[in-house]
C-alpha cells in the first residue's frame, strides 16, 4: 500500500512502479493539487501509467486537505506500506502531510521524504521533517548519495 504526495512530472512514480514487482503493489494513491503542471509531460506520464496499471488512483487535491479531511483513513483502512512526501513545500503543508501519513502509518512502514539539505533547497521541507521527528521521537535515516541527500524514516 503506496501513498505519494506531489507528481509533477511523475519521475518518483514511475521509478516506484517500475522498481517494484507490479504483483506486490495492491493500492498506489498519488495526491498531488495541479497534474497539469509540467505540460505536456505530466498527462503523458499519468496517462501510460493508467493504461498499464490498475491499482493506480489518483486525487486533485491539496494534500492538507485530504489529511484534514480524512481521506487516508478511508483509502487505507490498514495502513500506508511506503509514503513518498513530496507534495507541499512549505512548513506547514509538509509537517501536515508528515502527521496525516504517520498517523496512517504500518509497523515497520517506510516514510521517504524528498528535499536535498545538501543543497539548500527545500529549507522549508528540512525543517518540518527535523520539526517531525523530535515531535514523534522518531530516527531518521539521512544519506548523501552522488552529492544530494535522501533521508527516509522507518516507523
Amino acid at each position: 500500500f503506496i501513498f505519494e504526495t506531489g507528481f509533477g512530472s511523475g519521475r518518483t512514480t514511475s521509478t516506484v512502479i517500475k522498481s517494484s514487482k507490479r504483483s506486490f503493489i495492491i493500492k498506489y494513491v498519488n495526491c498531488d493539487k495541479n497534474y497539469h503542471l509540467y505540460q505536456p509531460l505530466s498527462s503523458e506520464i499519468k496517462k501510460r501509467i493508467n493504461e498499464k496499471y490498475s491499482f493506480m488512483k489518483w486525487l486533485e487535491m491539496r494534500s492538507a486537505d485530504l489529511i484534514k479531511d480524512d481521506i487516508l483513513d478511508m483509502e487505507f483502512p490498514d495502513g500506508i506500506d511506503f509514503a513518498i512526501i513530496d507534495g507541499d513545500p512549505t512548513f506547514e503543508g509538509c509537517l501536515t502531510e508528515l502527521v496525516g501519513v504517520y498517523m496512517n502509518m504500518q509497523v515497520e512502514g517506510i516514510i521517504y521524504i524528498v528535499a536535498d539539505r545538501l543543497k539548500g533547497k527545500n529549507k522549508n521541507v528540512a525543517k518540518a521533517t527535523d520539526f517531525f521527528i523530535k515531535l514523534f521521537n522518531l530516527n531518521i535515516v539521512i544519506d548523501e548519495v552522488m552529492c544530494s541527500e535522501i533521508a527516509y524514516i522507518v516507523i
